[in-house]
């Protein structure tokens, strides 16, 4: 498989990474900047900053983001590989081991590198070093170790919930939807 057919899939499953991995120099400007920071300009990330950010980074599991990032462009990789080729899964996941992982070996330190110079352009080092105090205090790392598992909850919760608030109304106007044509 070429790097080419790679590029909507990487792009794809780097969106979540993309968030934070923005060059400092493409932060928005005027008004959408001032709804990043309130009341002030978006920062230039200096080398306080970045030392501090670094430190940080163990701390917010960047190096982990990073492996599991590039874990999944490898799965989806194989499986893209394997529905289109046909071949047996071992075979695929041989010949992307052997040929399209090489291009990327480099790609976790590249990926922990961006999250670490957004979060140094984001924020001050002294205001990276009080983030840095909570999350190594217990509530912080305790906030660190629940907050995944929040986020997956709620995540679902909120997904249970639209899809009962649409089905509500699909009830409630059946008759109406019905009479337009629409079926769902």
């Amino acid at each position: 498989m070429s790097m080419l057919r790679l590029l909507p899939l990487l792009a794809v499953l780097l969106l979540p990474v993309g968030a934070l991995a923005q060059a400092p120099a493409k932060m928005p400007q005027g008004a959408a900047a001032a709804q990043l920071r309130p009341g002030s300009v978006p920062l230039a990330a200096t080398e306080d900053s970045r030392r501090e950010a670094r430190t940080l980074a163990d701390l917010l599991q960047f190096p982990t983001r990073a492996q599991t990032t590039v874990a999944q462009i490898r799965g989806e990789a194989v499986r893209l590989a394997t529905q289109r080729s046909g071949k047996p899964l071992p075979e695929v996941m041989q010949a992307v081991d052997e040929v399209v992982m090489p291009d990327l070996k480099d790609l976790q330190g590249r990926i922990e590198g961006l999250l670490v110079e957004n979060l140094a352009a984001a924020f001050t080092a002294t205001e990276l070093i009080q983030i840095r105090t909570f999350f190594s205090s217990p509530a912080g790392r305790r906030w660190l170790r629940t907050i995944p598992v929040v986020e997956r909850d709620n995540e679902r919760q909120i997904q249970t919930l639209g899809r009962q608030a649409f089905r509500e109304s699909i009830e409630r106007h059946a008759d109406e939807l019905h009479a337009r044509g629409v079926n769902f």
